[in-house]
């Protein structure tokens, strides 16, 4: 389990540097800019006080004042409440989709799976290696923020970082179990990706609509972005013990069905993977003859 855990980090390691490098790349964008932000945050306090209470909480919204006039109330509204989320998202599927149903679309699983390892193992060696891109990841592109904000001579408060690093975790680590349970079921990762991908905008939408209209008030508890609440990590130094129950338990859910399903299913090859190993049978045997028949020249010649 450990090789194919080292061997998942190594086959991503690019993808992996370039997600963090965008993550803090990111950062350096918004927090330099802060100072001149900061200065117009009356003002803007005041007009997005004749916005809906609705419209503002289904972006992750709660407090105004705090939104626009501290560092983490600004992070927490322009990146770690809809941009960041998204990379994170890219990240989960990506290396999700490529770990059980990418591997069958290339014709490479066969090949993994004649390893004397069980499937199990195997299971949890690419989910690990996920697993910690993930938590690499959220740790990098979170607690960058102190040392830039530092730079930056900007004023920052250190305690909602660590929040906002256990909620990041808790968040990626249930979107990647969901990722790789619908990866378990697909045999390519568009299919695989699509499901999930899917499943994430119905869920963001149903967020949205909660707050838009009083009567779906409660279709928000369907939905991970509801549970995902930056500011509150960031500015009140808290997370919610319901949106810890939710992650945890979808994080178990899926990782349990997942593996079940990857243990149970029949691995085919897809047609292109098939006619590929084909060729290089016909191949092979071309060669293993032509050897046979030179070697038996060679033997009539003495």
């Amino acid at each position: 389990m450990f090789p194919i855990f080292l061997r998942t980090i190594k086959n991503k390691r690019t993808a992996i540097i370039a997600y963090i490098v965008s993550g803090i790349a990111f950062l350096l964008m918004y927090i330099p800019i802060y100072p001149s932000f900061a200065s117009s945050g009356k003002q803007l306090v005041e007009i997005m006080k004749n916005y809906p209470q609705g419209f503002l909480k289904a972006f992750g919204i709660e407090d105004i004042a705090q939104a626009f006039l501290s560092l983490e109330g600004y992070l927490s509204t322009e990146h770690f409440g809809f941009v960041w989320p998204l990379v994170l998202i890219f990240l989960a599927l990506s290396f999700a989709g490529n770990s059980i149903a990418g591997e069958i679309e290339k014709g490479t699983m066969e090949v993994v799976l004649s390893q004397p390892i069980s499937r199990l193992k195997i299971y949890f060696g690419k989910y690990l290696g996920g697993l910690g891109a993930i938590v690499l990841f959220v740790t990098t592109s979170i607690f960058a923020s102190i040392p830039i904000a530092a730079i930056f001579n900007v004023h920052y408060v250190a305690k909602g970082y660590i929040y906002m690093t256990i909620l990041g975790v808790l968040f990626g680590i249930a979107i990647y179990g969901l990722a790789m349970l619908c990866s378990s079921f697909a045999s390519d990762k568009g299919k695989a990706n699509f499901m999930t991908g899917g499943v994430l905008i119905a869920m963001y939408v149903l967020n949205i609509l909660s707050g838009l209209k009083s009567n779906l008030d409660d279709l928000k508890y369907l939905s991970f972005f509801h549970y995902f609440n930056a500011s509150g990590a960031l500015l009140n130094y808290k997370i919610d013990s319901i949106a810890i129950l939710v992650f945890v338990l979808t994080t178990i859910i899926a990782t349990t069905l997942g593996c079940s399903q990857s243990s149970l299913r029949t691995i085919r090859q897809p047609p292109e993977s098939a006619a590929i190993l084909f060729q290089a049978e016909e191949i092979a045997s071309f060669h293993s003859q032509r050897r046979e028949s030179c070697e038996q020249v060679t033997l009539k010649c003495f």
